[in-house]
């Protein structure tokens, strides 16, 4: 082999090792993103869906390699690899051109189409079945060439293999490159932050999400990082103490589910529903979550409502869940594990530990009022704590101070004391010109109201910004 097509080669595979390199360190969540927006069955009748559609082959092989990106650095891997065969392919079929420095101008050309590429993928909602597609018809031209070079009397044969490929992914390349060629932009850093905190605290890494968002620039904080960032302090028992770690906290139960929703809200919600205990709720968002989804499939939706059935014992419906993933190539061990029959000891006392949370009053509730449904739970459950804490904390975002020392009296119980519950009873005994005695009641530590007292002589002092008082006084 020339050293020049050496060369050239290696510049393409520096091109897709620099893409895999840029998607595996700064891009990997947007890939988990896109395997948890489908579900891919392996099995006849589902194979058997594809095949009616326009482009089906490459549709089929691009969601089945799509469902992978399960795996860590796979999904980058994955894409960067196709990028690097489309580059190769682009090369070898212009290089059967007879003009000078061809394989200099084929290397060149391949270059900007992997470039192009890599910058489609940087589209949540590009789709690697795209990538397939030009790969196919790529290599179908270089085939027809290579064929028609060898043997020229059979150049009818390329013709019509060409033809076999070109006229069914006609409409769907045109309609690729309508979509795409204009919406070429730069890399939504954001939004991968979003897809960060979301997937890390889908894995059970409380800790790092909490890492995450504190580490994240001021400006770039948005409110979904904000809303797995108190969902995280939640899971490791610390909501009430990170609460006023950033100076517009989102919980997200000032929130309804309607028609107008964006799709990233109702997957927010449902986490929460989930967490508190609140089955009913849990199952609507996950529900209008894989409606929602492309072709109406969430793989992670379908685990989530599989989980919601399991504790609420309507076996059937769990079944239903189950035996869909039980037919994944990647959630088949997962399926069979939560299978009524097959549970371990770990995953029983999971789901008893989760319908201990559930609504046990039988009642008919016509919106998603968030402080309705955290006491009708705590009702049911007085040891929610997850529960209780979001309640509280979201009566003191509202500044609500009676009715945060009625849920306080009523639901916190014997509990240790926390810092900015005590700092919160501060305002409200103060407010409310209580005696010696209701103070002595309170049980607030002799520190937090030494602190009070000498903030109450400089409110708004910005040295006090890491307590309540500061917030109740300067948030607007």
């Amino acid at each position: 082999m020339p050293l020049s097509k050496h060369k050239h080669i290696a510049v393409i595979g520096v091109v897709a090792l620099a893409a895999f390199v840029y998607f595996a360190l700064c891009y990997q969540y947007h890939f988990y993103y896109k395997e948890q927006n489908q579900v891919f069955l392996l099995t006849a009748d589902f194979f058997g869906s594809y095949t009616s559609t326009p482009a089906w082959l490459a549709n089929y092989i691009g969601d089945l390699f799509t469902t992978f990106f399960y795996y860590k650095f796979l999904g980058p891997f994955i894409v960067s690899m196709c990028i690097f065969l489309l580059g190769i392919y682009i090369y070898k079929a212009l290089s059967f051109i007879r003009l000078r420095h061809i394989k200099t101008i084929a290397c060149i050309v391949a270059v900007i189409v992997m470039l192009l590429e890599f910058a489609f993928h940087l589209d949540i909602n590009y789709q690697l079945a795209a990538t397939i597609g030009k790969i196919m018809l790529v290599v179908t031209i270089w085939q027809s060439i290579f064929m028609y070079k060898r043997c020229r009397w059979c150049a009818v044969q390329p013709i019509i293999i060409f033809t076999l490929v070109t006229i069914p992914y006609g409409k769907y390349y045109k309609a690729d490159i309508k979509q795409y060629i204009g919406a070429i932009h730069a890399p939504e850093t954001i939004l991968e932050s979003d897809f960060a905190v979301d997937n890390e605290y889908y894995f059970g890494n409380y800790r790092r999400v909490l890492d995450i968002v504190q580490h994240a620039p001021a400006e770039r904080i948005t409110k979904e990082m904000l809303f797995f960032y108190y969902l995280s302090a939640a899971q490791v028992g610390e909501l009430p103490e990170h609460l006023l770690d950033f100076s517009n906290p989102y919980l997200g139960t000032f929130e309804n589910i309607g028609p107008q929703t964006p799709h990233i809200l109702i997957n927010n919600m449902n986490e929460l529903y989930w967490l508190v205990g609140d089955m009913t709720y849990a199952e609507r968002a996950a529900m209008m979550n894989h409606v929602f989804s492309p072709q109406n499939r969430n793989v992670r939706m379908v685990k989530r409502m599989a989980e919601i059935n399991l504790v609420t014992a309507d076996t059937a419906a769990a079944m239903k869940y189950l035996r869909v993933l039980e037919r994944t190539p990647i959630y088949r061990n997962w399926a069979q594990r939560h299978m009524p029959h097959n549970q371990s000891e770990a995953i029983k006392r999971q789901i008893v530990t989760k319908q201990s949370l559930t609504n046990a009053t039988d009642t008919m509730q016509y919106g998603d009022n968030a402080y309705v449904i955290l006491t009708q739970l705590l009702n049911s459950n007085p040891a929610n704590d997850a529960a209780l804490n979001y309640l509280l904390c979201s009566d003191l975002l509202l500044k609500q101070m009676d009715t945060f020392w009625r849920d306080y009296n009523k639901y916190y119980g014997t509990r240790q004391h926390r810092k900015l519950y005590d700092e919160a009873l501060c305002i409200y005994l103060a407010g409310t010109n209580a005696t010696q005695e209701q103070w002595q009641q309170a049980g607030i530590s002799a520190d937090v109201i030494a602190r009070f007292d000498a903030y109450s002589q400089q409110r708004g002092n910005s040295s006090y910004s890491d307590t309540y008082w500061y917030y109740f006084d300067t948030h607007k």
